[in-house]
């Protein structure tokens, strides 16, 4: 169950054209305030570590154009839920894929289908780097929160330290 290994990009589209399943693709690094609470709030809820029902919770983490980014699969029954806990942590799923601007020119994301979404936040923070850092720090603390919570009772270390500077 679970784990790690490394894909080629004919095996992810592949992965991607599953219409059992819906692809929420968001910014990790430089981190997309968010993202990573929503993800791990959505695994353990519905998809905990540990449990056969984890295999229908894909993860892939994929670097384009300088960022990281993941895609997480979910079965599609599951969208409304996704809402919900995205909505929680100030997160839009929207539908289409990112685009970046590079150099005055528009750059799609490579992976794309019609059911591939992107997480959006509904609040800017651009222009407030003290309240992003603030947030960031905040979220770590919510990361180690769910995750905690959720193995109270599982006997496995209950400290987590989350270092994105590193």
């Amino acid at each position: 169950m679970g784990g790690f290994k490394i894909i080629e990009d004919e095996e992810l589209q592949k992965i991607i054209r599953d219409e059992k399943f819906i692809f929420l693709v968001g910014m990790i690094f430089p981190p997309r305030p968010g993202v990573m609470p929503f993800l791990t709030q959505l695994e353990h809820n519905y998809f905990p570590p540990g449990t056969k029902k984890n295999n229908e919770f894909i993860m892939v983490i994929s670097a384009w154009k300088d960022v990281n980014w993941v895609i997480a699969g979910i079965p599609k029954e599951y969208m409304e839920k996704a809402k919900r806990i995205a909505d929680s942590f100030r997160l839009k799923i929207i539908d289409g894929i990112p685009y970046m601007v590079i150099e005055g020119e528009l750059i799609s994301f490579p992976i794309n289908g019609k059911n591939v979404f992107t997480l959006e936040n509904v609040y800017s923070y651009d222009n407030n780097p003290q309240e992003y850092k603030k947030i960031m720090e905040e979220e770590k603390t919510k990361i180690a929160s769910i995750i905690n919570n959720a193995t109270k009772n599982q006997e496995k270390p209950k400290n987590i330290k989350i270092d994105w500077d590193n």
